[in-house]
């Protein structure tokens, strides 16, 4: 597969997985609603636990974006390339603006 192909499958695929990983955490928000549902704090500390324990997973998928971030601006921001900074990823692996980083 060609580098623009992966490109486009990373896209396609990070923005539909994201979408249902916030979905899924919106559909879970409304387990919250008391009028509608029972719970005790127990058992919501049990739902907050499981979700830290996701850490393992998450960090790792964060400072592996950072660390690809961090090499881009190594290689386009030295001087004789005379290049501006291409478009990034943020830690979602959305587009991030330039400005800022």
């Amino acid at each position: 597969m060609d580098s623009a192909g992966k490109k486009d499958r990373f896209k396609r695929l990070a923005q539909q997985r994201t979408n249902i990983v916030l979905k899924r955490l919106k559909v879970l928000g409304n387990c919250a609603n008391r009028s509608a549902y029972e719970y005790t704090e127990g058992e919501i500390n049990k739902i907050f636990a499981a979700i830290d324990h996701q850490e393992s997973v998450v960090t790792p998928l964060v400072r592996g974006f950072d660390r690809v971030n961090a090499e881009l601006d190594r290689i386009f921001d030295e001087p004789h390339l005379g290049q501006a900074s291409p478009k990034r990823l943020d830690s979602f692996g959305a587009l991030a603006s330039n400005e800022g980083i």
